[in-house]
């Protein structure tokens, strides 16, 4: 019995070396086939590239699944994404049997198999395949359904919209893999632009509010002005997600009518749409925001503090010199808090030490970010602020606004501390035109 055992091990042992070396020589020879087939396949891809239209196109006819198939397959994907080869690129993909393999595999390939199919007629961006493609959108597998979703916003077919728009519907539903899903039909819807808006604008008036909402997101990523009466209707929507969907486009949109409405959404009950309301005040730029802004850095929802004081500063210099009357005479210490996380962002302390130093190339204006409000009036009169206070008070502000401990900068915030008293009775210089 033992010897037997032994003698059956032996002979398995034996035989996964057999088998492994013989999958090896396989999968060697079949990748030396293929580079030897993508080598014979290098005339084709430069001929493609230089914009030349193909003939005797009989030599690159292959069997599917063969290493001259692949091969091809290989060299007309990579040209049909190209601008030289792309038209021919998608002629041959349809004389050489390609496009009647993938419509072959989407309808009757393996899970995998119809998936990758699914994949590749929307990256030829076949437009023959949009009825199959639709059609695949019923599909039992999900990977195969995310495919076609894909594939046929690729191929920007308007007759697909209705059909994009079910499949939002159904997969708001579909609470396995929501995430992922929804994304891809959101990407898919998107694609089409201007031609999707009645479509969407007629599903705002959903019973679903997940329906309300998403309509409402993907219409702020089109980003068409026309829509902008809607979202401020939406402002309006009982359920929280809806509104701050509405107020998040209002920001994108940069609808300045709407600005009594946002602020109005500043005191919402729920915190997200007071995020999303401060946010677009912040885009809008409203300096008549700046004051209910200001208001919100006591909220209780850190992200509403962190949106107002971010959209405070976008309002221009008027809201940074709020941000520093809240660091001095606030008593709320989250909203002194995150006016100084601003100012320090802002680097209000280097900015304002280098403009009392007389450096003028750190006040040069740069106009893709928040600095541009730093000017030299905005610290003239910030430094007049700061020259009211005693002189531990006044060291005490600098040395929060400066990234250095108290004792680190001690020596740094007196010097800024004397220039600062140098300015006291001053007035705020002009603007340059």
């Amino acid at each position: 019995m033992v010897k037997l055992i032994i003698w059956t091990v032996t002979f398995l042992i034996i035989a996964t070396f057999v088998a492994v070396i013989c999958r090896r020589f396989y999968t060697g020879r079949k990748y030396s086939r293929l580079d030897m087939a993508r080598q014979g396949s290098l005339p084709l891809l430069e001929a493609l590239k230089a914009g030349r239209k193909i003939e005797g196109e009989e030599s690159y006819r292959h069997r599917p699944g063969s290493p001259g198939w692949t091969a091809v397959e290989e060299c007309l994907l990579q040209c049909v994404e190209s601008v030289d080869g792309r038209v021919e690129a998608a002629r041959l993909l349809d004389s050489l049997g390609y496009t009647r393999h993938y419509l072959r595999k989407l309808k009757k390939g393996s899970r995998w198999d119809s998936a990758l199919a699914a994949e590749r007629l929307g990256r030829i961006r076949y437009a023959a395949a949009v009825p199959y493609l639709i059609e695949a959108l019923g599909s039992d597998r999900k990977d195969v359904r995310l495919m076609a979703i894909n594939s046929l916003g690729v191929i920007g077919d308007e007759s697909a919209i209705p059909h994009l728009m079910n499949a939002l519907k159904q997969t708001l539903k579909d609470k396995d893999g929501e995430d992922v899903s929804v994304r891809v039909v959101k990407s898919a819807i998107i694609s089409f632009g201007t031609a999707v808006l009645r479509d969407l604008m007629g599903e705002l008036k959903s019973q679903d509010w997940m329906v309300r909402a998403t309509a409402l997101d993907i219409l702020g990523e089109i980003g068409d002005s026309s829509t902008s009466a809607e979202f401020s209707r939406m402002l309006g929507d009982p359920e929280h997600e809806v509104r701050a969907k509405a107020a998040k486009g209002l920001g994108k949109l940069k609808v300045r009518e709407a600005i009594p409405l946002l602020l109005a959404a500043l005191k919402d009950p729920d915190w997200v749409v007071r995020l999303h309301s401060a946010r677009a005040l912040g885009l809008i730029g409203a300096e008549s925001a700046i004051q209910p802004l200001k208001a919100a850095l006591t909220d209780k929802s850190w992200q509403v503090r962190a949106a107002a004081s971010e959209a405070m500063a976008l309002a221009g210099g008027a809201g940074f010199i709020e941000l520093l009357n809240v660091l001095i005479d606030s008593s709320d210490r989250y909203a002194r808090d995150q006016a100084l996380d601003q100012l320090s962002r802002a680097g209000f302390y280097t900015k304002l030490k280098s403009f009392l130093e007389g450096n003028d190339l750190i006040l040069k204006e740069n106009g893709k970010t928040a600095d541009k409000y730093i000017g030299r009036d905005l610290l003239l009169e910030m430094a007049r602020i700061l020259s009211s206070l005693t002189q531990d008070r006044l060291e005490g502000i600098l040395a929060s606004l400066s990234t250095m401990g108290h004792e680190a900068a001690k020596e740094d915030i007196a010097g800024v501390y004397a220039l600062i008293k140098e300015v006291q009775g001053r007035k705020p210089q002009p603007k340059p035109s």
